[in-house]
């Protein structure tokens, strides 16, 4: 339907055809041209409701401007205004000239924002406009949804409490990273216990000679050794609690940037500390029994004579050499499968093997020491060198996995260390080959992979000649990264384009959903999006952030 002005204007009438261009919203401020053809059917008089200037809504920059040529809708505009169509803007403002059908309005005009500028009540014959009013209002307030209006009411309390109790627990992760040091622990306890039992070897043998049985006279010094361990736990518990306490005050202060800031308090249980004394001791106590054992099988005669070296059967304790080209055969095995497992599960094969190539190692040097091949090619100091390590190979031994272990750490630490800036320019490295991230405090709706859209915010478009823009939409949520020990209940997302990052292919993919194109990764999140249910959303996570700080997986 198209008013009188309109028809005269144009020269239409009836049955002709009409062809409407307008614009759509599209991403950002981007605004797309389409025309739509209609058919006239009727002309309506430009009185009553078909000339209230009222149902055209208050636009900014419009609805108040005198003239046409004063217009600042936000957009460029691209029509000839005609001395005519000043002439009405001046007469009858914005009062429509033409109308269409509700759902051919929403077909054309629909957008995120909605599908209607404006709803319009008639009062019903013999219904005061109060009483109208007042109706709708409490209809609206019965009816009316607060969550399709953005707001939402939480339970503060139990979000808080369901990410502190569901925190995920790295105790036994750091147990894991804490296995060598406590196997070294273990080795310099039975090794000094060692030198202090072979230091009073002597008294050992006066014992065995004086018709001690051996399990007697070792469970005299393992009851000496045990009160030692006592005294030593006590001490190194308050040794403990200072230290940790001194840790979490310099991460509260110093080092505050390691933790993003966060406080930090020291809250040690009686179970953890009286645990870990007891811990202590009773590893201590398994370590100078298992080298008591050791000793007590030597005759008293031998014992007698201090300093002696071991019996030629005790030498040969360390396994057959099969053993040891096993553990290396193994290593090199578990080494090998860990290239093809995924990265998460890399680190564990690397421990791994590395743990059997340091037993294999280990096993093969106690079972060479006292090679008199090793010896004869050897120089005389090296002869000595190898006589004096070969008089005790078990002390021997023990310090040599003492190091051996110190130095695996190191270079295990370093090797798995990564940097940031390594492969920066690559398309699959962590920067996803991008050489800037920035973010604003408000949003950037304009194109900035445009001329005009750099210039809007004042970006010189020459100096950016060359460089690509992809736009993400941020909404911010819980802290999802390692620096949370909390679990994440509202992670926060990034909205992206996956035809922009599926150009460049960016990023690596650890793993994906079955049924995803591993050539176009980022297309899963459109095509995954079309077979869910209605209130789930295809989405693509950092693999830590998803099993640690989420505790998910893949479905």
């Amino acid at each position: 339907m198209v008013n009188t002005w309109l028809a005269d204007s144009l020269g239409v009438k009836p049955g002709d055809p009409l062809a409407v261009t307008y614009y759509r919203v599209d991403a950002g401020t981007r605004l797309v041209e389409h025309t739509n053809t209609f058919r006239v059917r009727g002309v309506v008089p430009m009185r009553g409701l078909h000339a209230d200037r009222s149902l055209m809504p208050e636009f900014p920059g419009l609805s108040k401007a005198e003239s046409t040529h004063d217009w600042d809708a936000g957009f460029e505009m691209t029509r000839q205004i005609r001395d005519a169509d000043e002439a009405y803007w001046k007469t009858w403002r914005g009062t429509p000239k033409a109308f269409v059908t509700l759902a051919a309005g929403r077909q054309m005009w629909a957008n995120r924002f909605g599908d209607a500028t404006a709803i319009r009540w008639f009062t019903p014959p013999g219904v005061a406009v109060g009483a109208l009013r007042e109706s709708v209002s409490k209809d609206l307030r019965s009816g009316l949804d607060p969550v399709a209006f953005g707001l939402r009411f939480e339970a503060v309390r139990d979000a808080a409490l369901a990410a502190a109790t569901g925190g995920q627990d790295f105790g036994g992760l750091f147990i894991g990273f804490s296995l060598f040091l406590i196997v070294s622990a273990v080795l310099l306890t039975a090794l000094m216990f060692r030198f202090g039992v072979e230091q009073r070897a002597g008294e050992v043998g006066v014992l065995l000679a004086l018709g001690w049985i051996p399990r007697r006279a070792g469970l005299l010094f393992l009851r000496e050794g045990a009160a030692l361990a006592a005294w030593g736990a006590v001490l190194g518990t308050f040794g403990g609690l200072g230290y940790g306490l001194a840790v979490i005050q310099g991460l509260n202060t110093i080092w505050s940037a390691a933790v993003a800031g966060a406080e930090l308090r020291f809250l040690p249980t009686p179970a953890s500390v009286i645990g870990g004394a007891v811990g202590a001791v009773l590893v201590a106590v398994v370590a100078q029994w298992l080298t008591l054992r050791a000793v007590m099988r030597r005759p008293a005669r031998e014992l007698l004579n201090e300093g002696a070296p071991e019996r030629p059967a005790d030498r040969g304790r360390a396994g057959r050499p099969w053993m040891a080209w096993g553990f290396l055969a193994a290593a090199v095995a578990l080494g090998g499968a860990g290239l093809g497992l995924e990265p998460s599960a890399r680190p564990g094969a690397f421990f791994g093997a590395g743990f059997l190539a340091l037993a294999g190692a280990l096993l093969w040097f106690r079972r060479r020491l006292g090679s008199k091949a090793d010896a004869a090619d050897a120089s005389r100091f090296s002869q000595m060198a190898a006589r004096a390590a070969s008089r005790q190979p078990g002390r021997s031994t023990a310090v040599v996995a003492l190091l051996a272990i110190a130095v695996f750490l190191i270079v295990a630490v370093a090797a798995n260390r990564l940097d940031a800036a390594r492969d920066a320019g690559q398309r699959g490295s962590g920067t996803g080959g991008f050489a800037l991230w920035a973010s604003s405090a408000l949003p950037v709706v304009e194109n900035l992979d445009g001329d005009r859209g750099r210039e809007k915010l004042g970006l010189d478009p020459k100096k950016l000649a060359g460089v690509a823009v992809v736009p993400l939409r941020v909404r911010d949520g819980d802290e999802a990264s390692c620096l949370n020990l909390n679990r994440a209940q509202r992670p926060r997302l990034l909205g992206v384009d996956p035809a922009l990052l599926d150009q460049r292919k960016a990023f690596t993919f650890q793993s994906l959903a079955a049924g995803a194109d591993p050539a176009h990764p980022w297309r899963s999140l459109a095509s995954a999006a079309a077979g869910t249910a209605s209130d789930e959303v295809a989405a693509i996570g950092d693999a830590n952030s998803i099993q640690w700080a989420l505790g998910k997986k893949i479905g």
